[in-house]
């Protein structure tokens, strides 16, 4: 028997308390559980919404523009803010639709949400939380896609060409690491003969490099390779040295070189 693995479609719903002003400010019904809302990276997602009162029967919110955020853990930033799309509004029902785009330009991170209806001339916080906390949490996860991370290409500068005994040294641009620790090189070779190697500094200008990995040779290579590059090192850049010969087909001087370099 073909092992079976069960999956499940649901909507995400969540319930939030408005106090009406009927209440005279005394609070007959608080959530219990609230819980955490979770928004996946690489897809659309609709978060639903029911509007209950202190009665915990829902409210018409026909014809109300109701504005959702989502605000960075330290309370500082409003990463995105939205008004909320009906789907049943007789009924308290209204939702929050963000675009696997929306997304893409934010981190995966724990942060947190509130919702703002208009009453009368005034807008008034919804209640999310227990004890009418205004702000709920919700997590953006990379869940249905890895996390992308765009590749930043390297140049290399035109040289001199090597001769036979005369080798040529240069190095591709630098870049700032941002502080990280980990990263992945990728070069493409097309009939290269000499040395690579990676190089740090503490200085953009490069006035005292000092050599990150070992010295990599090479005999007339045509190919694809990546490097992993580890620990921290403010800026990086490549060592290439060119030992390679002319090489004459036709009417052509052909000297193999390294010809792409990435790095992500």
């Amino acid at each position: 028997m073909a092992a079976q693995t069960q999956v499940y479609l649901y909507n995400q719903r969540s319930y939030v308390v408005l106090l009406e002003a009927a209440s005279s400010g005394k609070i007959r019904y608080n959530k219990v559980y609230a819980k955490d809302l979770i928004l996946n990276r690489g897809v659309d997602n609709l978060i639903e919404f029911q509007f209950i009162n202190q009665e915990q029967k829902p409210v018409n919110i026909s014809n109300k523009e109701i504005t959702a955020r989502l605000i960075n853990s330290d309370g500082k930033k409003i990463l995105l803010q939205k008004t909320l799309v009906d789907i049943y509004p007789l009924t308290g029902i209204a939702g929050l639709r963000v675009s696997s785009e929306e997304l893409d330009n934010i981190d995966s991170q724990l942060c947190y949400y509130s919702i703002e209806i208009p009453a009368d001339e005034f807008d008034y916080p919804v209640f999310v939380d227990a004890e009418c906390g205004a702000r709920g949490v919700i997590r953006i996860v990379n869940s249905v896609l890895p996390t992308f991370v765009p590749s930043y290409e390297l140049t290399i500068p035109a040289h001199a060409k090597s001769t036979i005994g005369n080798a040529v040294s240069y190095y591709s641009s630098s870049f700032y690491t941002k502080q990280q620790n980990f990263y992945t090189f990728q070069l493409k070779l097309e009939r290269f003969t000499g040395s690579i190697c990676f190089q740090g500094s503490t200085l953009s200008s490069f006035s005292y490099p000092y050599n990150i990995t070992n010295t990599y040779n090479f005999d007339d290579s045509s190919e694809t390779l990546h490097y992993n590059v580890e620990g921290f090192h403010p800026f990086i850049r490549m060592k290439i040295v060119n030992t390679g010969t002319p090489q004459t087909i036709g009417s052509s001087v052909l000297l193999g070189d390294i010809t792409k370099l990435l790095v992500r």
